[in-house]
């Protein structure tokens, strides 16, 4: 069965579920980013937007200085991420998806095992595996760029011209949460 058919089927399931599952506990939005201590970072699965998203890396630890960082991203990506910033790393195998291509139980329950208080989703376009892994980090805060086909999955999403090049978005993004994390500490 073809990528996009399995998806357009699985896509309203996975929204119902969504809706009826998580937690409609109201949070702090600028505590939950002063207070975190565990941030989870779902990189990109486009290489193009990875090699984008991977310079962020080290804003984030140099605005979160006391948190523990984990960096979720393909197994074939690993040497293109600096190790001199130490993150935690949770490699993702093509063995770790399901014949539906989610991922698979032992991965959703080493991501949620982290306990994380913030994940940050860094596809700007609907990737099911990682909005899904993101829904299932069992993050208070979830993080992701704007778009209708999975704002359901995150609790708070970052709305950016949909011309504007990824660059700019993540730059907004990183410099909006450092300024949320400043201004409230």
């Amino acid at each position: 069965m073809s990528h996009n058919i399995l998806q357009s089927i699985l896509t309203p399931y996975l929204k119902l579920s969504a809706r009826l599952t998580i937690s409609r506990q109201i949070i702090s939005f600028m505590d939950t980013i002063v207070d975190a201590r565990h941030i989870m970072v779902i990189m990109p699965e486009k290489l193009e937007d990875f090699g984008i998203a991977r310079n962020y890396l080290s804003v984030l630890k140099r605005n979160f200085p006391k948190a523990r960082i984990t960096v979720v991203l393909k197994e074939q990506y690993q040497n293109l991420i600096d190790q001199s910033h130490r993150f935690g790393t949770i490699f993702v195998a093509s063995s770790s998806r399901n014949v539906l291509g989610l991922p698979k139980k032992e991965l959703i329950q080493k991501i949620s095992s982290f306990k994380s208080d913030i994940a940050i989703d860094l596809n700007h376009t609907f990737q099911f595996f990682s909005t899904y892994l993101c829904l299932k980090s069992g993050a208070k805060l979830r993080i992701g760029l704007e778009d209708s086909e999975r704002d359901v999955y995150y609790n708070f999403c970052f709305r950016t011209q949909q011309n504007e090049k990824l660059d700019n978005k993540y730059r907004k993004m990183f410099k909006y949460l450092d300024a949320t994390a400043k201004g409230n500490s």
